[in-house]
């Protein structure tokens, strides 16, 4: 509904798209579903800025940082090594708008351009 009101209204629908953080988990490939994104963010196990967020349609703003509860922390790192491993994620598909640190699983969302967007979509 945000998007539709605005003249570039694709464009807009995609960054809203993008920067949901359970779509966000996901398209970093911390995560194999939406639903286990979902799971994580209701249980408080994603926190933005040190602070855990419980609604997995929280749209990330510039500059948020997020990181993971000690519980998990070694479970997604295991999982990023092991699609590292098997080719499933490729550094260089992380798109423009992301900083990351994986040897600490930070994550920092900064601003998307609409160009960051349409080269994301391509390279799926």
């Amino acid at each position: 509904n945000k998007s539709l009101r605005h003249k570039n209204a694709a464009c807009l629908f995609l960054y809203y798209l993008e920067s949901r953080l359970d779509v966000f988990l996901y398209k970093i490939n911390l995560v194999p579903s939406l639903r286990m994104a979902r799971q994580l963010i209701l249980h408080g196990k994603v926190l933005i800025n040190n602070k855990p967020r419980k609604s997995y349609a929280y749209n990330l703003k510039k500059n948020d940082c997020l990181t993971f509860d000690k519980k998990i922390f070694y479970f997604l790192k295991k999982n990023i090594y092991q699609n590292i491993r098997i080719k499933h994620l490729l550094l260089n598909k992380f798109p423009n708008f992301i900083e990351y640190d994986l040897n600490n699983l930070v994550f920092i969302f900064t601003k998307i351009n609409l160009y960051d967007v349409y080269f994301f979509f391509k390279s799926m």
